[in-house]
This record gives C-alpha cells, sequence and structure tokens, in this order.
C-alpha cells in the first residue's frame, strides 16, 4: 500500500470515527443525557420519603373527594414526590424538588414554583421542567382528559388536564390562582421544545383537582401494574439493576453490553481464530477498519458484533464523555444531571 494510499485512508477511517462520536453526542442530546437522572433521583429520595411505587401495584386506591392533607412549604432543592402522567407511560416519573433555580432543574426533574400551592392545596400548584426529551419535552404528548398524579410520601393527588397552550415566556400570570376555592395544577416547559436557540415560548398544561387517597391504600387504578407496557417493564428492569450494582444507568448498560460483546466475540475468534490471523496479515491504514478487525466470523456476524461493540461505547460515552464535553464546551451544552 503506498504512503499516500494509507494517509487518504487514514484520514477518511479518522473522520467516520469523528462522524460516530458525533452523533453519539447527539443522541445523547435528545436522549441520552436523561438515562442517569434515575440514579441522582435515588440519592435525592435516600430519606425515602417517597415510595417505590412499583412495589405496591397490587392494591388499587379508590380516590376520595375530602379536604386532602397538605404538606407545608419545604426548603429550597427538597424532594417533594414524583410526578406521574399514564400516558407518558410508567417508567416516567421525575422527582419533584422545591424550586425552579438551576440546581434543581438541572437534575431533569419538575421544580414546583415557591410560593404556589403544594400538592393538593388550595389555589395553583405549578411546576416547570427542561424542554428535554427524557423530562418535560413529553409534555407536548399530553392532552384534555389525561390524568397528572403527583405521588408523596403520605398521598396521592389526582387532577385532569384541562388544556393546552402556548404563550409567550413573559406571561407569569399562568401559574396565579384561577379562583380563591379552587385546587388547580400548571405544568410549564420552554416551547419549542429542544430549541437551539433560546426559547422565547412556554408550553403550558393545565389541570383540575379530581382527588386524594393515602399511600396505603394502594396505587390509582391508572398506575398499576396491569397497564405496564413491555417498555416500562424493560425499563424497571434496568433501573432495579442499577440500583443493585450501584452503577448509573448509563455504566450498567455500557458494562453489560461490553460483557456481552467480549464474551460473543471471544467464541468467534476461538472458532475462527486461523481465518481471522489471515485478515490482520493485511496492512490496515484507518482506525474503523482496525476496529472492525477486531470482530471475529462471517460478515453478517461481525457487522452485529460491531454494532454491539459500538452500542457499549455509546452507553460509556453517555455516562463520561458526553457529560464532560457538555460542560467544557458551550456548543455541546446541554441540561444533564450531575453524578
Amino acid at each position: 500500500m503506498q504512503v499516500a494510499d494509507r494517509i487518504i485512508r487514514f484520514i477518511a477511517g479518522t473522520a467516520a470515527l469523528l462522524l460516530l462520536l458525533l452523533g453519539t453526542q447527539a443522541v445523547w442530546v435528545y436522549w441520552g443525557s436523561g438515562l442517569d437522572s434515575q440514579t441522582v433521583f435515588d440519592r435525592l429520595e435516600s430519606s425515602r420519603t417517597v415510595t417505590d411505587t412499583h412495589k405496591t401495584r397490587d392494591k388499587t386506591a379508590v380516590m376520595r373527594d375530602t379536604d386532602p392533607p397538605v404538606d407545608g412549604q419545604p426548603a429550597d432543592a427538597a424532594v417533594i414526590g414524583r410526578l406521574h402522567i399514564p400516558r407518558l407511560g410508567l417508567a416516567w416519573m421525575p422527582t419533584i424538588q422545591e424550586g425552579v433555580g438551576t440546581n434543581v432543574l438541572k437534575n431533569l426533574g419538575a421544580g414546583h414554583y415557591p410560593g404556589t400551592a403544594m400538592p393538593g392545596g388550595v389555589g395553583n400548584s405549578a411546576y416547570a421542567g427542561h424542554a428535554t426529551y427524557t423530562d418535560f419535552a413529553q409534555l407536548r404528548r399530553v392532552r384534555p382528559g389525561d390524568s397528572v398524579i403527583i405521588e408523596t410520601g403520605r398521598a396521592w393527588y389526582m387532577y385532569r388536564v384541562a388544556s393546552t397552550e402556548v404563550v409567550y415566556m413573559d406571561r407569569t400570570d399562568v401559574i396565579q390562582p384561577h379562583d380563591a376555592t379552587s385546587r388547580d395544577l400548571t405544568l410549564t416547559t420552554c416551547w419549542p421544545v429542544m430549541s437551539p436557540t433560546p426559547a422565547t415560548h412556554r408550553l403550558i398544561v393545565h389541570g383540575t383537582w379530581v382527588g386524594w387517597a393515602p399511600i396505603g391504600d394502594g396505587v390509582p387504578a391508572e398506575l398499576a401494574a396491569t397497564h405496564e407496557t413491555a417498555v416500562d417493564r424493560t425499563v424497571r428492569t434496568v433501573r432495579n439493576v442499577s440500583r443493585t450494582v450501584r452503577m448509573p444507568v448509563s455504566q450498567t448498560l455500557a458494562a453489560c453490553t461490553a460483557l456481552v460483546w467480549v464474551a460473543l466475540d471471544g467464541l468467534a475468534w476461538l472458532v475462527r481464530h486461523k481465518r481471522m490471523r489471515a485478515v490482520w496479515h493485511h496492512p490496515a491504514a484507518d482506525p474503523m477498519t482496525c476496529l472492525f478487525r477486531l470482530q471475529a466470523g462471517p460478515g453478517p456476524v461481525r457487522v452485529v458484533l460491531f454494532a454491539l461493540m459500538w452500542t457499549a461505547v455509546m452507553f460509556a460515552c453517555f455516562r463520561w464523555a458526553c457529560p464532560a464535553l457538555a460542560d467544557w464546551l458551550p456548543m455541546f451544552a446541554d441540561p444533564h444531571p450531575t453524578l
């Protein structure tokens, strides 16, 4: 192979590698940045003021129309509970903290507007969240009639979506009480979601009061295990494994995927080692070819192993490289929890 060919192939392979890594960063921005929010939430909830909902789904709580118990105003960043919207899946349950400052919203959960009503309280109970796809950007899927449920350490508070609207960012009246006696809910996030420029509008979800139930009575029917989808079960299983091994979700997925790749590729090398040694006798000038040659077996098997290896790399980047780039380079900046 001539020197010029080697240089060209090296440049082409390096460019392809950089494009893959850039694509990984883009996937992290739109999806992966929220994978480890569950680990942050678990740490925030270490006092266990919020229940592990899936453990009590064998009982159905009946909503009551009596006056609910209402907690007092908590300290800034204190954990209030969890937010549930069944339409968004049972796996979507961001933690609610007091406050809407950067220290709260960076966790990709819900922030309770200070001074607004607490869950179940008379007035307007208002919350904000970042417009990333792993948290409040999902509000774009909410429709009138959907249930919105807040879970605290002692009660469930259920609201019904009455309307949604998009307003200018200076419309602070949307979080004000509607009247002196009603119990209302408002959820807010930036609009449009994932905007590359500062968003000038807000997506607003308004809800009206339905009722409440003590935590000990079980869970609302909308959150019962019978409503779990395959995706919900998979997410719950991954989160449970992550808790068991005490690693963030992205790190757990990276480790599991890497172990599977090593096992399968090692087996393929045992079976095909003679033919694969012959492949390495041919010089390779670019990094992508070298990485592909790590895979053993027939062509289709090597493609599958290559994809599996890059999946492990992607999750590892989600855990370490992508957040670091977001912190160091403004062009990659994106809200993400700090582990």
